[in-house]
């Protein structure tokens, strides 16, 4: 009889709709067919739209990421991951007002979220608002005390607003709990630098070269604390061994202008200025050194002060 039965489904199939054929087939072998509700529809549908606007998202392309993030909202609007990332896409594409109002949702669904506060923290460090990005880790802190990223992201907001032994103590602390955490190393330094602290810095500054021999700024950073100490032949060195790994580092130019500055050797701090310049005519700071550096070096063949 069962075979007589699925023999005619089989004839017939091409005429039916293939839903109908399954509930049929169930019916004739005595199994009841459990359909997936319209609920648990939804949330398969939303995280598939999820993962393809995280993809999205880390390649940039926001527009995109924005599509697919916003139908995973509106099938399950609870999802604080995906209001975060649509936040983040929204962020993206420069619309700072609707990427908080997803902030702002994600909290109405749980206000103490760490996910939401890290993301809404990111959101204001990005933008240089510092002391609402600290209010922020600090909320991700209360909730998951052991956050590291959000102890280094809240080191970054003290040493911004010049609390650097706030800073310092954040910095330590992920050094201590991850001794080969490359950027927490280098940030202890520039902490330590900017504190005047400059044995300290430096020590910091090799543990990060240690750790990582391609980290251009770590290099540039221990050269100022050389100069600081008065060892202008070591930063000499130093900044050459950068530039020759990254020819485009202006930064190692400007440090290596000021050591040369401090031999007496103002010629070459004159065109290790202009090279500074040349690889960067925008930036301020290259600017000002290579005019104090070409006065100064007038008014040694002039006699007259500029």
């Amino acid at each position: 009889m069962i075979h007589e039965c699925l023999y005619n489904v089989d004839v017939s199939i091409k005429h039916l709709n293939p839903l109908l054929i399954a509930t049929s087939f169930f019916a004739i072998l005595g199994t009841q067919l459990v359909l997936p509700s319209q609920q648990a529809y939804a949330l398969f549908t939303g995280e598939k739209h999820l993962q393809q606007g995280k993809v999205y998202l880390d390649e940039q392309a926001y527009s995109l990421a924005l599509q697919e993030l916003s139908v995973a909202v509106k099938e399950n609007p609870g999802n604080i991951t995906a209001r975060c990332l649509k936040a983040a896409a929204l962020a993206g594409l420069g619309q700072d007002d609707e990427a908080m109002q997803e902030f702002i949702e994600g909290l109405k669904i749980d206000k103490k979220s760490p996910e939401v506060h890290r993301e809404l923290g990111l959101f204001y460090l990005k933008r240089g608002s510092w002391e609402e990005a600290g209010q922020q880790f600090r909320q991700v802190l209360d909730a998951s005390p052991d956050d590291l990223m959000a102890h280094g992201n809240l080191g970054i907001c003290y040493m911004q607003v010049q609390q650097y032994k706030s800073a310092q103590e954040h910095f330590q602390l992920i050094t201590r709990r991850d001794p080969i955490n490359i950027e927490a190393h280098f940030n202890l330094g520039t902490v330590n630098e900017l504190n005047e602290l400059f044995e300290e810095a430096a020590l910091e500054y090799r543990r990060t070269i240690e750790l990582n021999p391609r980290h251009f700024m770590a290099y540039v950073g221990l050269g100022k604390c050389l100069l600081h100490q008065g060892d202008a032949k070591s930063a000499i060195a130093l900044q050459k061994r950068a530039i020759e790994m990254f020819p485009k580092n202006y930064w190692s130019y400007i440090v290596l202008g000021a050591a040369y500055e401090q031999q007496g050797q103002n010629d070459k701090a004159e065109a290790a200025y202009r090279q500074a310049i040349k690889i960067n005519p925008k930036d301020p700071g290259c600017r000002m050194v290579l005019d104090r550096m070409l006065k100064k070096n007038l008014a040694a063949k002039t006699g007259v002060d500029f």
